[in-house]
């Protein structure tokens, strides 16, 4: 072959090889990258016609990295003209490398600040001190309710001032008094760790009512709000109200201590009355809390000259089990009650924890008190405790942690398919280079038609031209197709079902296409949300060359729309609505869920259940939460050991529950040997010379459970990570599925299924430019784990010698 034939064969064989790479790669999906890190704006601060004021970067100021927040802003117009309809946008890079601008439209007059609510999921690597950039440009109406885009105003950079780690849980206390919840915010002397529990609680206290955001977003990263004081009737307006209404229907707990005077929450301008336990709610002037002590201190304080205002709650005659749930009677009266609302709740506490009186006399303990309202089981030291656990070698190890939702991103990755469409272009140019060079020069030499070699070339550069096209064209997407991962939450008896998804979207067109979260005409009073997601531990990559800007209109984030180059872009969704998917229920109203009470004989389930889920519900687990029970925890400690269950709950497995196949509950037998304890530890894997990796023993379901039922596992011993002992319990952290932990059910009797159904579409209704994703035509695979909740009759926790029960009292040690 010629110099001048073997330098064509050359441009031409990596061309063809080049081509099948490219089309591959546009043909198959890509794997996401993570979110890069925010970037100082190079300008300084104000520039235009506005001037920008944070007022709160997140709820009380703080955020949580990788999670929805929601910043209030203040914006001045300094321009000339009587109003500006005007768009401030919060800047942030996705995973493509697109910049997704979470919108608010609003309108501006001369010399008038006007507050903004943005909500935003912020980055995965978000620190303190962080900028991020705001921008405000004029905007115009259009008559389908969008808007266009004008002229920029002006843009200035915030930071972010207090940012909690991925893996941090977080409190809100409305009020000044925070009734000892910080203590679950010590952390062991040099570590970010609590001393005996696998996260720590940060704590966001003194919030106004009249300074609440004004969408469920803002208070999403608070799994539980303390309303300490303040009057429920100061909160401003209707999306205030709506906002914590939606926040509790999609699995907020919160809580209300009634004050001792001046109770404002039975007033007829209580615009949440309708979220009360259904109780009346009657005031003993003068109590003795002598009563409460192992509830409220852990059983060593017992002051009998101390009185103090208590209000306890009688069951109205007509209440439900869900309107009205007893959970501790002491003997005054039932003191705490609770009412079930959507996948979340309201509870009441007649007994006021912020009494100065009470504090004097000796401090409330976090991990007596809490636990037998929100289910956290773990150890909370005060701060001089732990300063002596710390004196005393008793220091956790600052290891790494073992996450129970690392597992999502894989599970929802389309990389592998992207894999194939490379080697197949590999091959392609493999076979072309051996074909028109060494094998096709050897099989013309054989035969004396050497002079023929270029025509050769010629012919098969021509055909694996082809070749690579027409495989292109076979491997391009042609329509939009997702995968998925879904949380289910559903609490029998309620009118709405909670979801999150997570999905690996394909984008079969190149410009834009709009992913879309709910259904058209459906019940438009929750406001769903869909935003861009990212796999926190992803490389970053570099972005794609036509990286652009992407609207996010805030105040209605059902839809979104995206760049599109036929790739995959990964969102996170939270839907909220009427039930999609028929969950499990009883047989028939006679064969209804029962604990039935035996005597000596012991205590048995009754009843039968069925379900019409789309699929086989594999690997589940059931729970039965029997009742609380009570447990002495000292004040002074030796040392900070993992502090029990305070429930007494039992389960069972079940492989494989058929659709519309009746579950007999009466072959679940209640004794030693199933309870729930030994379930709860080995959820936890054990790591060697602390490893935090999970190995592929821990399996998907064991992560599921783990995440579901986090707040009652069994925490770490910092005593037998001191001790030198080989094998220590993993770190567990969760970040994904912050929100979404089911510990607070362990305080009342109740059924608790988890398991999962797989290879089906997911039961959260989304769409790419107005057709569904779970049909022929745009199809939807992955995987829902099934939560299910069963409220029980009532058998509240009875502490010293309660009307209408025997004391449980323990005796003290």
């Amino acid at each position: 072959m010629s110099p001048r034939g073997v330098f064509q064969f050359i441009v031409a064989a990596w061309a063809i090889w080049l081509g099948a790479l490219l089309s591959a790669a546009h043909a198959m999906p890509a794997p996401t990258p993570a979110i890069p890190g925010a970037v100082a704006p190079p300008v300084p601060a104000d520039a235009g016609e506005v001037a920008v004021r944070v007022e709160t970067f997140g709820v009380g100021d703080l955020v949580r990295a990788g999670d929805w927040a929601g910043l209030r802003l203040a914006v001045l117009y300094r321009g000339d003209r009587p109003a500006v309809d005007a768009a401030v946008r919060l800047h942030l890079r996705d995973a493509d490398g697109d910049t997704a601008l979470y919108t608010r439209f609003v309108t501006l007059s001369p010399g008038r600040e006007v507050g903004v609510w943005l909500y935003a999921r912020m980055p995965w690597d978000l620190a303190q001190g962080s900028v991020l950039r705001v921008s405000i440009s004029e905007a115009s109406a259009r008559e389908d309710g969008s808007f266009d885009i004008g002229r920029q105003l002006g843009w200035s950079p915030i930071v972010a001032r207090q940012v909690a780690p991925q893996g941090d849980a977080l409190a809100a206390v409305i009020g000044a008094g925070t009734a000892a919840l910080e203590q679950y915010g010590v952390t062991s002397r040099g570590t970010d760790l609590a001393p005996g529990a696998h996260e720590i609680v940060r704590l966001v206290s003194g919030l106004r009512p009249d300074l609440l955001p004004d969408q469920w977003m803002g208070l999403s990263s608070f799994e539980t709000i303390l309303w300490s004081e303040g009057d429920p009737s100061t909160i401003p307006g209707g999306l205030q109200v709506e906002a914590l209404r939606e926040w509790i229907n999609r699995g907020g707990h919160l809580i209300v201590i009634i004050p001792p005077v001046g109770n404002a929450w039975t007033s007829a301008s209580n615009p949440l009355a309708d979220l009360l336990p259904a109780a009346t709610i009657e005031r003993v002037s003068e109590a003795t809390l002598g009563g409460y002590r192992f509830w409220l201190t852990g059983g060593l304080w017992n002051d009998e000259r101390f009185r103090t205002p208590i209000h306890r709650f009688v069951r109205r005659p007509d209440a439900t089990t869900s309107e009205m749930t007893p959970l501790i009677v002491g003997p005054h009266g039932c003191v705490a009650a609770r009412r079930i609302v959507g996948a979340g709740m309201v509870t009441h506490l007649g007994v006021d924890l912020n009494a100065r009186a009470l504090q004097q006399r000796e401090p409330l303990r976090a991990d007596a008190l809490w636990p037998r309202i929100i289910g956290r089981r773990a150890a909370a030291p005060s701060l001089a405790e732990s300063e002596v656990h710390a004196s005393r070698g008793m220091v956790r190890p600052n290891a790494p942690p073992a996450w129970v939702d690392a597992r999502i991103g894989e599970l929802i990755s389309k990389s592998r398919e992207a894999g194939v469409g490379v080697l197949l272009g590999l091959s392609v140019f493999i076979t072309y280079w051996l074909v028109a060079g060494p094998l096709g020069y050897t099989l013309l030499k054989t035969r004396s038609l050497e002079r023929h070699s270029w025509a050769l070339f010629v012919v098969v550069a021509a055909a694996f031209t082809g070749i690579a096209w027409a495989g292109a064209q076979a491997l391009r997407p042609k329509q939009a197709q997702s995968w998925h991962y879904t949380v289910l939450d559903h609490v029998f008896g309620e009118p709405v079902q909670r979801a999150r998804v997570f999905a690996s979207v394909l984008l079969p067109t190149y410009g834009q296409q709009r992913v879309a979260i709910g259904e058209d005409g459906a019940d438009q009073s929750w406001r769903q949300a869909i935003t861009p997601w990212s796999t926190p531990d992803a490389e970053p990559l570099n972005s794609f060359p036509d990286a652009r800007g992407y609207t996010i209109n805030v105040r209605q984030m059902t839809s979104i729309d995206a760049p599109a180059r036929a790739t995959i872009k990964t969102f996170q969704g939270d839907w909220l609505g009427g039930p999609r998917w028929s969950m499990p229920r009883p047989v028939s109203e006679d064969r209804a869920p029962l604990l039935r009470r035996g005597g000596a004989a012991g205590d048995r389930l009754e009843g039968a259940l069925t379900h019409g889920l789309p699929a086989p519900l594999q690997s589940a687990t059931l729970v039965l939460v029997r009742r609380q029970v009570v447990e002495t925890i000292l004040r002074r400690r030796e040392m900070p050991t993992p502090p029990p269950l305070v429930a007494e709950a039992f389960a069972w497995k079940i492989d494989r529950w058929e659709p519309h196949t009746p579950l007999d509950l009466s072959r679940f037998t209640i004794n030693d040997g199933a309870s729930v304890v030994p379930v709860l530890e080995a959820l936890v894997p054990r790591m060697v010379a602390l490893d935090p990796s999970l190995p592929r023993s821990v399996t998907t379901e064991m992560l599921e459970e783990a995440a579901a039922l986090f707040g009652v596992l069994n925490q770490p011993d910092a005593t037998r990570a001191n001790m030198g002992l080989a094998s220590v319990p993993a770190h567990m952290r969760r970040r994904s599925v912050q929100g979404l932990d089911l510990a607070k059910w362990f305080t009342q009797p109740c059924l608790i299924i988890i398991g999962h159904v797989a290879d089906q579409p997911s039961p959260v209704p989304m769409s790419v430019d107005g057709a569904a994703l779970n049909g022929r035509e745009r199809p939807s695979s992955g995987r829902t784990v099934i939560r299910w909740v069963y409220p029980l009759a009532p058998e509240p926790l009875v502490l010293g010698g309660g009307p209408g029960a025997s004391s449980q009292e323990p005796r003290a040690d």
